[in-house]
C-alpha cells in the first residue's frame, strides 16, 4: 500500500485524468487531494486556486482512488458551515491551508478548533519571508504551539519551506528557504514533535525532500526516529520522494508507517 498525502488537481498543467494516471503508473493506492484556496485574494502566487468543486468532481470521478480534503478562507462568517457541507458531501479532511496570515490568526484557530471537532486532520503550508523569497503564508513555526493548546484534539500536519528549515538549529541564520548543509542540534521541528503528539510532517514537495537528505547523518536517523509522525507525499509529478526512502535504509516497521500506515490512522481507507 502507497498513500500520497499531498496532491492537487487541474495543477502543474495536468489535469484530472493526468494526474489518476499518473499515480497508476507509479503504484500509488490512495491520494489525498487537496483544495487550495485563498492565497490569490492577497497576493497573485500561483496561476489558478484549487477549488473544492474541482476536488469533489475529482474524488466523485475516481472514488478508488482520491481521497477528498477542502479548505476555505477563514475570516468568512459561514467559514465552518462550508466545512461542514463539505464533509456531508465526503470530505475526509482540511487543506492545503495555505493562507497569508499568521498561523495562531483567530479565525484560522476557530477552524482548526472545528475541524478537531469534526475529526479532520489540517493540513497546512508554511513560509516566512526570507531574502531569497518575500512568500509568506501561516507565519510561522514558533507561533504553533499557541495554536496546538487551543486545539488539543486537532491533528496538524505541517508542510513548506518554513516548516521543513527549522529541522536544524541553525535555521534562524540561513537566509535560504531551502538550507543546504549538515543539520545543526537543537531544530525547533524536533523539539515541536517530541511535546505536541498531534503534529506531524508532511514529506511532499522539494522543502521535506530537502529537509531529510540533505544531511546523510542526520535524515535517515531522523526518519527512523519519527516515522511514526512522518507522512509521505510529493506534491509533484515525480518520483523522488519514494525513491529516497525506499534507498534510506529504513527499518521495515518505519517505511511502512511512513508510506502508507500513518496516513491510514488519520484517514481510514474506506
Amino acid at each position: 500500500m502507497l498513500i500520497d498525502v499531498h496532491a492537487h488537481t487541474n495543477w502543474l498543467g495536468m489535469t484530472t485524468d493526468d494526474w489518476a494516471a499518473h499515480f497508476r503508473r507509479i503504484g500509488v493506492d490512495r491520494v489525498w487531494l487537496l483544495a487550495c484556496v485563498g492565497q490569490n485574494v492577497l497576493r497573485n502566487t500561483m496561476d489558478t486556486e484549487i477549488t473544492n468543486e474541482d476536488v469533489m468532481d475529482a474524488a466523485q470521478r475516481y472514488p478508488d482512488l482520491f481521497i477528498p480534503f477542502c479548505a476555505v478562507l477563514p475570516w468568512e462568517a459561514d467559514a465552518i458551515q462550508q466545512i461542514e457541507r463539505f464533509v456531508e458531501l465526503g470530505c475526509r479532511g482540511y487543506g492545503e491551508h495555505k493562507i497569508r496570515l499568521c498561523i495562531d490568526n483567530p479565525d484560522s484557530v476557530r477552524v482548526f478548533q472545528a475541524c478537531g471537532e469534526m475529526g479532520l486532520p489540517v493540513l497546512f503550508h508554511m513560509d516566512v519571508p526570507l531574502p531569497s523569497s518575500d512568500m509568506w503564508f501561516n507565519v510561522d513555526l514558533a507561533r504553533l504551539p499557541r495554536v496546538m493548546e487551543q486545539c488539543p484534539k486537532t491533528i496538524f500536519i505541517g508542510h513548506g519551506p518554513a516548516f521543513w528549515r527549522e529541522i536544524s538549529g541553525d535555521a534562524a541564520a540561513s537566509p535560504e528557504a531551502y538550507p543546504s548543509g549538515p543539520v545543526t542540534p537543537g531544530g525547533l521541528l524536533p523539539r515541536l514533535l517530541d511535546e505536541w503528539p498531534n503534529l506531524y510532517c508532511d514529506l511532499s514537495a522539494g522543502s521535506g525532500l530537502n529537509a531529510v537528505r540533505r544531511d546523510p547523518e542526520f535524515g535517515p536517523p531522523f526518519l527512523e526516529k519519527y516515522s511514526h509522525r512522518i507522512l509521505y507525499g510529493t506534491d509533484y509529478h515525480d518520483t523522488a520522494h519514494i525513491e529516497f526512502l525506499r534507498g534510506a535504509g529504513l527499518s521495515p516497521e518505519a517505511f511502512e508507517r511512513i508510506t502508507h500506515l500513518n496516513a491510514e490512522s488519520l484517514v481510514p481507507v474506506r
